[in-house]
């Protein structure tokens, strides 16, 4: 795909405007922490404390394949290959879906030196992107999305009991305990 779209022709006139059409990009620079979708203390904390799993979470919620897998090396990884490994992964993954122009090798060095930063940066394009809010340790539908329960949902429901009737008025007891005698 060329980078240059035509923007106007004027019949007759052999000359074209050509403008350069703008590339998709991260909805942050690696560096803007603070310029995030939902910047707070629930982002900072969710990142610190639970960070694969909100990962995984948005991999997941973004549609992107192996978000579990990813996710779960990223936890069993700590601060070894394999951490940076997964974070590459899903760096990558994120850019083919969202059609984002980086090298592999950016996309390395950036997953391999600055992990933390890197996974904000994906999280916050795919929290921007499907309209998502953090929960605790993943992320959800945005309170402005309109919410359907999922098919699991609507089938407990169909098999919850029916609610009970309401006890009947019964006579007063003839017992000798309830009379008081």
């Amino acid at each position: 795909m060329s980078p240059y779209m035509i923007t106007a022709r004027t019949p007759g006139v052999d000359s074209l405007l050509v403008t350069r059409m703008s590339q998709p990009t991260w909805e942050t620079s690696l560096f803007e922490c603070c310029a995030t979708k939902e910047c707070g203390a629930n982002c900072a904390v969710q990142h610190c404390c639970c960070q694969p799993c909100i990962v995984s979470s948005s991999l997941r919620r973004g549609g992107l394949r192996d978000a579990d897998l990813i996710g779960v090396s990223l936890i069993l990884g700590g601060n070894s290959v394999l951490d940076e490994i997964a974070g590459y992964f899903a760096r990558r993954s994120v850019i083919r879906k969202y059609d984002i122009e980086e090298s592999e090798l950016r996309s390395l060095l950036v997953s391999c030196c600055c992990a933390p930063l890197s996974n904000l940066q994906l999280v916050n394009t795919i929290v921007v992107r499907e309209d998502l809010s953090y929960g605790c340790a993943h992320v959800r539908p945005s309170s402005t999305t309109p919410h359907t329960p999922s098919v699991s949902a609507q089938a407990r429901d169909a098999l919850r009991p029916p609610p009970r009737p309401p006890p009947r008025n019964t006579p007063p007891s003839t017992n000798r305990m309830s009379r008081g005698v």
